[in-house]
């Protein structure tokens, strides 16, 4: 029975180191377990820091990358915007260049205006001898003069006016400054006087074909501002301008007037009596346009149309300022009479056409020419 006893006692005695031992072993395990999950927890952290590190650097050079496309693009689109601009400006300056050289070539050679048909006729087309025909760089609205009554057929003066089909049937108003003074008409009129009082004025209507006849007196011819970019204009000379009259075209209803404005020169004719009255107060160069057995007296220029065809504006100019009496030299500003056989001769007009060209503006035809003024016709 103790034997028994001790034998259980050893049994639990055993028992409990047992348990003890398997609560080391257990504390020993888990701690070791905890050692583990720290050391998996830290390095878990460092890769987490690691990857958060590399993140927020990558993000960082994300967003450099980002900043530096965006400030690349920036200045590319700035250079773009200032190439443009360059170009644009470049191309402005070209163009007003090519303007004023337009309007230059056009209207000036040799520091004169080629020719002078009125200040805001920049297109001036020269279809028949002598006669000038231009769309203006004017706008006319609202006319404020009064109208006149359909189908003038006074004045000493008719111009065939032909501005095409486009404006067949519609109604023409037309009006040219005052009639020119045979006493005064040598000296040119300044603008805006010399439209004053406005009574050289018509109306008309054209024709299928865009035509009509415009009667009127001879208008005066004046000065006025001279074409932008010539060297009239930069020197502040105003510029004389043929005898003219502008045109206003109805709209095809007739409720009102087209806003454009076409402007054609006016041819003035003298008579016999004019002419001999213009020779006898020698206030005018006389011109003859053939072989000097023609001349009338005085006749202080003779050059023939074969001759002046061939010649520079500048040389023309020259050769009829040489040629004029000291009296009568105003350059440009002289007044002319130019004339030849007779109404058939087309030589005048020829030699008229060279002189608006070369620009002289205050001219005179007297169509009779030679015959009339000796009678024979």
């Amino acid at each position: 029975m103790q034997l028994t006893r001790k034998r259980i006692l050893q049994a639990l005695s055993l028992s409990s180191s047992s348990n003890k031992t398997k609560k080391v072993k257990l504390s020993q395990l888990s701690k070791s377990k905890k050692a583990k999950k720290t050391k998996l927890d830290t390095k878990s952290n460092k890769y987490t820091k690691s990857n958060k590190d590399t993140k927020s650097k990558k993000d960082t050079k994300s967003k450099k990358d980002t900043k530096s496309k965006k400030d690349t693009k920036s200045k590319k689109d700035t250079k773009s915007n200032k190439d443009t601009k360059s170009k644009k400006d470049t191309k402005s300056k070209k163009d007003t260049k090519s303007k004023t050289d337009k309007i230059t070539n056009l209207n000036n050679k040799s520091s004169t205006i080629i020719p002078p048909l009125c200040d805001t006729c920049l297109h001036v087309t020269n279809k028949k001898p002598s006669s000038f025909f231009s769309k203006t760089t004017e706008q006319w609205r609202n006319f404020p003069h009064h109208i006149p009554v359909l189908g003038r057929t006074s004045g000493g003066q008719s111009v065939t006016l032909d501005i095409g089909p486009k404006y067949s049937r519609r109604l023409v108003y037309y009006f040219a400054s005052s009639p020119a003074s045979i006493s005064t008409g040598s000296k040119p009129s300044s603008y805006p006087q010399g439209y004053l009082p406005m009574t050289n004025v018509g109306l008309v209507q054209l024709d299928k074909k865009g035509h009509a006849v415009l009667h009127l007196d001879c208008p005066k011819v004046y000065k006025d501002t001279a074409h932008k970019g010539t060297s009239s204009a930069k020197r502040g000379v105003r510029q004389g301008y043929m005898n003219h009259v502008h045109v206003l075209v109805s709209k095809p209803d007739m409720t009102g007037w087209d806003n454009v404005i076409f402007t054609q020169n006016v041819v003035c004719q003298i008579s016999r009596a004019q002419f001999q009255y213009h020779t006898d107060s020698h206030d005018r160069l006389v011109i003859n346009a053939i072989d000097p057995k023609f001349n009338l007296d005085p006749t202080h220029v003779n050059i023939s149309h074969t001759d002046s065809s061939k010649m520079s504006s500048t040389v023309l100019r020259k050769t009829v300022l040489d040629l004029a009496p000291k009296l009568l030299r105003r350059g440009l500003d002289t007044p002319l009479i130019v004339y030849c056989y007779g109404p058939e001769c087309t030589a005048a007009k020829n030699l008229m056409n060279d002189l608006y060209s070369a620009g002289f503006y205050n001219i005179l035809y007297f169509p009779g020419g030679w015959l009339s003024a000796k009678g024979r016709q």
